[in-house]
């Protein structure tokens, strides 16, 4: 006869071994949360729709229809600090107190452009601005 810890222990292990294969059951998953899986598979399904629309070069288009310093590389692209001749885009070190630049030193139109896409940008270093997801 088995002891009532052994009892619990396999009664213990039959309900997570039931669990783990719940989380593989495609099926009795969309019967408890409806037609959405994922968020990966709502990501794949925009793309796949053209919903995204590819959120980076929207934002570039848009960045450069104003006049915005952005620089293409291997990496995608990047908003330059350095080239604030007719309009500061970006400072770095926010010495001279510009207006319409943000906290970080970022123009306000930029991060108009970037989160309307989804996207923010962030100092790579005191030169460039990365775009990134927000």
């Amino acid at each position: 006869m088995l002891g009532p810890c052994l009892i619990v222990e396999i009664e213990m292990a039959k309900q997570r071994d039931a669990a783990m294969f719940d989380l593989f059951d495609q099926a009795a998953a969309k019967s408890q949360i409806g037609e959405r899986q994922s968020d990966l598979e709502d990501l794949i399904a925009a793309s796949e729709a053209g919903d995204e629309g590819d959120a980076f070069s929207k934002a570039f288009d848009e960045l450069e229809d104003i006049g915005a310093p952005v620089i293409i590389n291997s990496d995608g692209y990047f908003i330059s600090g350095e080239e604030n001749y007719d309009e500061i885009w970006a400072d770095y070190y926010c010495e001279f107190g510009f207006p319409g630049l943000d906290d970080f030193g970022v123009s306000e139109k930029i991060n108009a452009i970037l989160s309307k896409y989804g996207l923010f940008a962030e100092w790579k270093n005191p030169g460039c601005l990365g775009v990134y997801y927000a």
